[in-house]
């Protein structure tokens, strides 16, 4: 690539992850799972907490898909905090 065709480049959509663990015995075993992108379809800035699935709920539903619950907490376009 040169200078040239770099604004065309610019609107080329680039996705990456990141799945980090932190080495201490209160944080064992929770993955940390950071995500970004770039000229994707819509600009947001968020923070997602996964929930772990609750333990009897396969029990509870059988056959049922139950989802996770998740706490979203939402920085741009417009500020809002959500399950």
């Amino acid at each position: 690539p040169t200078v040239d065709n770099a604004p065309d480049a610019a609107f080329c959509p680039t996705f990456a992850t990141m799945i980090l663990r932190v080495r201490t015995p209160r944080w064992d075993g929770v993955p940390f799972i950071l995500k970004a992108g770039k000229a994707l379809e819509g600009r947001r800035d968020e923070i997602r907490v996964q929930f772990k699935d609750a333990p009897g709920a396969k029990f509870m539903f059988p056959g049922q898909h139950c989802p996770r619950n998740e706490l979203v907490v939402r920085l741009q376009p417009e500020e809002a905090v959500y399950m």
